[in-house]
């Protein structure tokens, strides 16, 4: 903005009129720093929803690396994480104390970071797996995994109709408060979500 055009609206008589502050007020655009550049060009091209990008890495063959967190509850440490260089990061919700909300404030850290963020649920249950993911989880490591009949189950649990059975429970953690339709939005969470199982017995 023209620091003269800034001027001649300031200072117009008409009421109602919003006022801006005196040129001399005003930021220089020099003062803008790289980092705000950066954050700026983000907002622009940021893409529609989340892709798992440990995912495709896998399907190409490419090696992804991380490891578990059942103890650490502090945002921090998952940025640690990643600026280690690890891909994903496992959030341990069997044998760790995590309630739902510092999950979720876990693995929204954990996207925002660059890392994939995987929840090991306490048992093969719709509530455990569907809120997992609900909360932000772009993937489940399921335990004990000793029945096909109940896998099978649980593996529709990780999916929207017409793939699964997961109720519908779309919001930030999976669009981003992006502008996307419902069908689009389900498509793109079904093909991103990751499945991991612990087969744990021999029978």
């Amino acid at each position: 903005i023209r620091q003269s055009t800034v001027g001649a609206v300031a200072s117009g008589p008409k009421k109602g009129r919003r006022r801006f502050p005196p040129p001399a007020t005003l930021l220089p655009l020099s003062s803008f720093t790289y980092h705000s550049a950066v954050s700026i060009q983000h907002c622009l091209y940021h893409p529609p929803v989340r892709v798992n990008t440990v995912k495709q890495a896998l399907r190409e063959g490419r090696v992804q690396l991380g490891c578990s967190c059942f103890q650490l509850r502090s945002p921090d440490a998952v940025r640690a994480l990643a600026a280690a260089g690890l891909d994903w990061v496992f959030f341990d919700a069997e044998h760790g104390a995590f309630d739902l909300e510092t999950l979720q404030d876990l693995m929204r850290v954990a996207v925002s970071a660059g890392l994939c963020p995987i929840v090991r649920v306490a048992d093969l249950q719709y509530a455990l797996i569907a809120r997992a993911l609900d909360c932000g989880a772009q993937g489940v490591l399921l335990p004990r995994v000793e029945s096909p009949e109940l896998l099978e189950k649980a593996m529709s649990w990780t999916r929207f109709p017409p793939l699964g059975t997961r109720g519908f429970g779309l919001g930030p953690p999976q669009l981003d408060y992006e502008a996307v339709s419902m069908s689009d939005a389900i498509a793109h969470v079904n093909a991103n979500i990751l499945v991991v199982l612990q087969i744990e017995t021999r029978t």
